[in-house]
């Protein structure tokens, strides 16, 4: 019964669970503190965002409505994600983040479809993408899709801003789609 007790029970989820809880709640005040006062944490933040932790790219995902156009260098970190080296939890928690942000604020529309677009183009030029194992780079794929798909869904005028950058990245189906 000890076990039970600290890993947690199906109707008492236990103090790892809880702390986990706590502990995300902390960073989602942490966040809203930094937006709204302009906190001198902010480097720390932007920081964590580069560094794609899963756990801070969520709790700004929670907090997208704060996140303001002078707050350039935390939006030029989002849209640096590294989604060919991050792992599944941090693309998902970059995929809610980016959903978030596009239907709060229509200005981050064009440049995170393009960020988007050019992942899903491996011919862009993006060579980091070449060298990803095929397991990696269809999960990946599967969440840039996804995201799109939510972005549209959400937010359904945000069609014609995504029309000409698939124009763009993809000439080659150019052809097909106007016939």
């Amino acid at each position: 019964m000890e076990v039970e007790a600290v890993q947690g029970t199906k109707d008492d989820p236990g103090p790892s669970i809880e702390r986990n809880i706590s502990h995300q709640q902390s960073r989602i005040e942490f966040v809203e503190k930094v937006l709204k006062k302009g906190d001198s944490q902010y480097d720390k933040l932007v920081e964590e965002i580069k560094g794609g932790n899963f756990e801070w790219l969520l709790a700004l995902a929670k907090t997208a409505s704060l996140i303001r156009p002078t707050h350039r260098s935390l939006s030029k970190a989002i849209l640096g994600f590294n989604w060919q080296r991050s792992d599944d939890a941090a693309r998902v928690a970059c995929s809610q983040l980016l959903t978030n942000l596009a239907t709060v604020h229509a200005e981050y529309l064009r440049p995170i479809f393009l960020m988007l677009v050019r992942h899903l183009n491996a011919q862009g030029g993006d060579e980091a993408l070449l060298d990803l194992d095929t397991k990696v780079l269809e999960a990946m794929h599967e969440v840039l899709h996804a995201t799109i798909s939510k972005i549209l869904r959400l937010r359904p005028t945000a069609g014609p801003v995504l029309m000409p950058i698939l124009i763009r990245l993809f000439p080659q189906y150019e052809d097909s789609v106007i016939q």
